[in-house]
């Protein structure tokens, strides 16, 4: 019992400590943009003009201060965009995604009606798809709200990163005027390994 009990003793002081750190492999950024340009009616004054920020400059959206309203009634269609970026704190050897963009229209009288924008399409990297809504459809439902998405598959060396990104925008029909959320962009941070 004594020498069972020395050579335990022994053991322990002759096993070396285990000490356990966590590492991060792959720190990274899901950034998502909506975009769009509000057409008018035409009309024999103005025929068919785009309402819509300075195109000299190429920045990103900004939201703007306060929710903007369009009224309904000379609102033809909005031209839209989705853009989104993986950003990677180091270098990657693939990015792939996969991206759907649907529009909810809430349809008080018989439910939500889901309307497919852009169907599921495989990109690779950064990238920005198109997509228009008519003026008519969201003024006929109280709420619409337009979800974008992204599933994303990355190739490091440690190991395929499996990820999804979800960005929505909602546009309310009150009365005569359509509101469009002002919040047009989303930044996700997230890490692996």
């Amino acid at each position: 019992m004594l020498f069972l009990g020395f050579a335990y003793s022994i053991c322990l002081l002759t096993t070396p400590a285990e000490i356990e750190e966590q590492v991060t492999a792959l720190s990274y950024g899901h950034k998502g943009e909506f975009d769009y340009l509000a057409y008018l009616h035409a009309s024999y004054l103005f025929d068919d003009i785009p309402l819509e920020t300075n195109l000299e400059t190429n920045e990103s959206p900004v939201s703007p201060p306060s929710t903007p309203k369009y009224p309904s009634e000379i609102i033809n269609a909005f031209d839209m965009t989705f853009t989104y970026r993986f950003v990677p704190d180091k270098p990657v050897t693939k990015i792939s995604e996969q991206v759907e963009v649907k529009a909810v229209l809430d349809k008080p009288e018989v439910g939500p009606e889901e309307v497919i924008l852009v169907p599921t399409t495989d990109l690779t990297g950064d990238f920005t798809v198109s997509f228009f809504m008519n003026a008519s459809d969201l003024a006929s439902s109280p709420t619409t709200t337009i979800k974008a998405n992204v599933y994303t598959t990355v190739e490091t060396d440690t190991g395929p990163v499996f990820e999804s990104f979800t960005q929505s925008l909602a546009i309310q029909s009150k009365g005569p005027l359509l509101e469009v959320s002002r919040d047009l962009t989303n930044t996700q941070r997230a890490s692996f390994g």
